[in-house]
């Protein structure tokens, strides 16, 4: 359908500073992709909320307009606390639905009448992939992109994306033992860990590389805006201090991963690599951090050079490891 209208598969990212699209074309066997990232306008606001779904037009407009995206179909994420996920084994069961509303019930025993819920079967076969969200956030997604021309036909959760794209780019190479992804938003990081194809855990952090930019402004008597770009630009010649905040916010991060995969330590998922993505994964020395407290080594994840046909995508910079979840969107859309 898509190649018979010549229109992309769009995936949109929402961050709270920025929105990323991803737009994937057919050629041949592969994709050609375009991708892109739009701040809002009133840059790098402590106060905003992730879903404020109102401020996502005007960026998501440009990018519209700079790809020319109108009509085009499109999926686009939520996470957060405004989503719960969970990994449901299925192995044993022949009624998949049935046993996925069971697992629910034990969650939301009032009933989910605020929610939406759905699934999807990972690629072992053995184990459902469950989202629930909220229908106001939803609804607000929505309703959003549509008012930019675009149509949104799927709302889907980042970690399930960031999985997808991984699982796409590794595609014949063998995935080769356990495997955490982890995704750094502004607010947000979603994190996966995978056992081969088997998903064994998403999870959420309530958290974010926006901490950095705010400690770095205390610190410095700086406003937001100019703590942000000290934030993307330090290097070993960086102010002791802002190293340290920088140092802190990894070392955060390692110690929720390793704890999550210290109690999955008797389901014997122990990861042989560390993938990471977002934006705050490029934070000086995080990579370096992780690897020091995991004790398995990070890979930084180029998704739009491993997936498109000759390395072809029309980006610039880092907009390929910010692309993770977009791209893992965008997919959803071109392979329906």
């Amino acid at each position: 359908m898509i190649d018979r209208l010549r229109r992309p598969a769009v995936g949109i990212d929402v961050g709270s500073h920025s929105v990323k699209v991803v737009a994937l074309e057919r050629h041949g066997e592969g994709f050609s992709a375009t991708a892109g990232e739009a701040f809002y306008g009133d840059g790098f606001s402590g106060a905003r909320d992730v879903y404020d779904f109102d401020s996502i037009r005007g960026p998501l407009s440009f990018l519209g307009k700079d790809f020319g995206l109108k009509g085009s179909a499109a999926a686009v994420s939520l996470s957060g606390a405004s989503v719960f996920t969970s990994v449901l084994d299925i192995s044993e069961s022949s009624q998949v639905h049935e046993a996925v509303s069971m697992h629910l019930r034990r969650f939301f025993p009032d009933g989910m009448e605020d929610c939406r819920s759905d699934f999807c079967v990972d690629d072992s076969g053995g184990r459902a992939l469950i989202v629930v969200a909220k229908t106001d956030a939803v609804e607000g997604c929505v309703s959003a992109v549509r008012d930019c021309g675009i149509v949104p036909g799927i709302v889907d959760y980042d970690g399930f994306a960031l999985i997808n794209t991984y699982m796409r780019s590794c595609a014949g190479k063998g995935l080769g033992g356990g495997t955490v992804l982890i995704n750094v938003g502004r607010s947000v990081i979603s994190f996966a860990v995978l056992d081969n194809s088997r998903v064994v855990l998403t999870r959420d952090l309530l958290f974010g590389s926006g901490e950095v930019t705010l400690a770095i402004a205390r610190s410095a008597d700086m406003t937001p805006d100019e703590a942000e770009m000290c934030k993307v630009s330090l290097g070993e010649g960086s102010r002791p201090e802002f190293l340290r905040i920088s140092r802190e916010f990894a070392l955060k991060v390692a110690r929720e991963v390793k704890l999550s995969l210290e109690m999955l330590a008797s389901s014997g998922s122990s990861p042989s690599r560390v993938v990471v993505s977002g934006g705050g994964s490029l934070l000086h020395g995080f990579s370096g951090v992780l690897e020091e407290t995991l004790g398995v080594g990070v890979e930084f994840m180029d998704p739009l050079r491993d997936l498109c046909d000759d390395g072809r995508w029309d980006g610039k910079g880092d907009i390929s490891v910010k692309s993770a979840v977009a791209l893992g969107l965008a997919l959803r859309v071109a392979e329906q």
